[in-house]
Parts: C-alpha cells; structure tokens; sequence
C-alpha cells in the first residue's frame, strides 16, 4: 500500500503522545478530532417558553457568548491547522513525486531508498536504555514484556526523524511560496492604548499583572514602540488568572488609576513589582505616583468599582480563545506567549505588508 507523507510523519506520534497518561508502548491511543462546525441559530427563534414569557435564541446566544465564541475560534484555529498540513503534505508528495521520476522509481521505492534507509532500526539496547529511564512509568511491567513495543516505538521515532529531515531538504531546494494564512479574528481594540489611534497595526495583548512571563514581555514591548514608532497602536486588556490571587485587585487596581489620567504609570508599577499585589501594596504603589488622589483611590479600590471593566475584558479574551497569558494579536493574527522580539517583528512586518501604500 502507498504511503502518504502524514503516514510517515505520524509514525511514533501516537505513542510520544500516550506519554502523558502512561507508557509509549500502550496500544490505544486517543486523538483529536475537528470540532464539528456549530449550527446557528436564527436569533429570533423560540427556544423557550416560561409562563407565557418567551425565551429566544438570542438571548440563549447571549448568555453562552464567551463559551460560544471560545469555541468558534477554535474551530477556526483547528481548521486552519488541518489546512497546514493537508498544504504540507500536499507540497512534499509532489517533490517526492518528482524526485521520484528524475530516478525512474516508484515513490514507495524513493521513501525506502532515502527515509527507511538513513534511518537504523532501534537495538534492544536502546529499548534498555529507555525502559531504564521510564521504569517508573512502566506500572510493573518488565522489560522482557515491553522490549519490542518499545523498539517499535523507538525505530518509528527514528523515521519520522529522518523523513523529517528528508523532507525539509527537498523543501528548502524548491521554490515554494505559501500563500495560505490564518484568518485573522475579531478583536476590539478597546481600552488603555499606546500610540496613533489610525496605526496601520494595532497589538491587543491579554495580560495578567502577576504573571510572570507578561512582567518578562514588557521590555520587548517598549522596544517595538520604540522601532515602530507611528506605526504601531498597542492596546492593553486585563485577562486575571483564577490562580493569580492578586491579579484581579491589580487589574483593579490600574483602572482606578486610570480615572485618574494615571494608568501607565500604574501599569509599569503594577509590574515592576509583582511581590507587592495585596490590596494594601496596592494603595502604597498608587501612592507614590505623583498628582494621584489617594482617597479617591482607595475608595474606587475598596469599593469594587471596576469589577466590571476587568470582567468585560476577560470575556472579551475568552471569546477569541485566549486560555493564558500573555496573548497577543497582530492586526487580529494570534501570538501566544513571551515571544522574542523577533517573532513580534516578524508578525508586525508581515502585517504592514499586507496593508496596501496610498495611491
């Protein structure tokens, strides 16, 4: 039977992933399948009725807004992704093809000359040297017994390695040009914002004042307002981690400093010293900000007041998929994490590039 790039790249796949739950060599294995694409609604259908009181579909759709808008973002993601790599695998059959006929062989007999060859089968040391390594892993089951659905996994892994290898080879001597890119979503760039509001890119972040890899962001942040100066508009939303006991107060915390024309400040100060998050560190930092009214402060504080700004923020994150932080987007383009400021310059030039110069 043919075998298709996937096959071979997936060959081990299976088993590196089992690795979460239990041993590689267990014989069932769970994956991921598409999420099916929702029905929608008609907003004014019936879905309910109480006491004569009509309940729409609308209002249904409101209620589960974040929830559902979770999960259509990652429908699209998802969808995105099996694209990828259908494109992938698409592109690297067709070289194969063609390197095939060059040599006046069948594709199979290429993928054995230049995949299976490169790639030497797993030893019964190496199945030893693994077991050794995940004893613990391996529920009482000796090595005898597991040997050779270790070097099945291990020799799997090593050809996946080499058509990996392979692969990119013929990719990086081919003149490929991917116009394939995933659709941007839509995000509102709405609250504290840095630079021109008419920027040709605009970068939302989803940020939570006690985490640490969004502290560690910041200076690459500055730094891309810096080079991009004019050409960028930099917006901040509150995305407060349940298990960050003081990120929802700081999130608070900065807006009351915003009533105040004091948000920035704050902001840096709020990050610059993550140790000091508590309520009453809080007041203290908004203290030592210069022309800050503190009683007003305190009472905005104290009183809960911007509960809401912080809670229409995070469900604002939530409908576009945001799950950590920091979460970025580029003109609506996803970038997740602490990212170096090469993969922010990569991002920010690949949208100025799709922006078409004024006639």
């Amino acid at each position: 039977m043919k075998r298709t790039v996937a096959t071979l790249l997936l060959l081990g796949a299976a088993a590196t992933a089992c690795n979460k739950q239990s041993p590689p060599v267990m014989h069932a294995t769970s994956g991921n399948s598409p999420v099916p694409a929702a029905t929608e609604l008609d907003p004014a259908v019936v879905v309910a009725t109480i006491d004569g009181h009509a309940i729409t579909a609308k209002e249904v759709d409101d209620a589960a807004s974040s929830q559902l808008g979770h999960l259509r973002q990652k429908l699209l993601s998802e969808t995105f992704e099996l694209r990828k790599q259908a494109l992938d695998d698409l592109l690297v059959t067709q070289l194969i093809d063609s390197e095939a006929k060059k040599e006046g062989i069948t594709e199979d007999a290429w993928l054995k000359l230049h995949v299976d060859g490169p790639a030497p089968a797993a030893t019964a040391a190496d199945a030893k040297t693994f077991y050794d390594q995940n004893a613990a892993r391996m529920e009482g089951r000796s090595f005898e017994q597991e040997k050779l659905h270790i070097i099945a996994f291990l020799t799997n892994q090593k050809r996946r390695e080499a058509a990996t290898k392979v692969f990119d080879d013929l990719k990086s001597k081919a003149r490929i040009e991917v116009l394939l890119e995933e659709p941007p979503v839509n995000v509102a760039a709405s609250g504290p914002s840095l630079g021109p509001e008419n920027a040709p890119v605009t970068v939302v972040e989803f940020s939570d004042f006690q985490c640490p890899f969004c502290s560690k962001v910041e200076p690459t942040i500055k730094r891309l307002m810096t080079d991009y100066a004019g050409k960028v508009r930099f917006v901040f939303r509150d995305y407060p981690l349940p298990f960050h006991d003081h990120a929802q107060k700081a999130s608070e915390a900065s807006h009351c400093a915003e009533a105040q024309d004091k948000y920035w400040p704050m902001h840096d100060a709020l990050f610059a010293n993550q140790d000091k998050l508590d309520v009453d560190g809080l007041k203290k930092l908004a203290a030592a900000l210069t022309g800050m009214d503190q009683a007003k402060f305190d009472r905005c504080l104290d009183s809960g007041e911007m509960k809401g700004t912080v809670a229409e923020n995070q469900r604002a994150g939530e409908a576009v998929g945001v799950e950590g932080t920091p979460h970025f987007f580029v003109n609506g383009r996803s970038l997740d994490g602490a990212q170096p400021y090469d993969s922010f310059k990569k991002a920010i030039d690949h949208a100025l590039s799709k922006i078409a110069p004024p006639k």
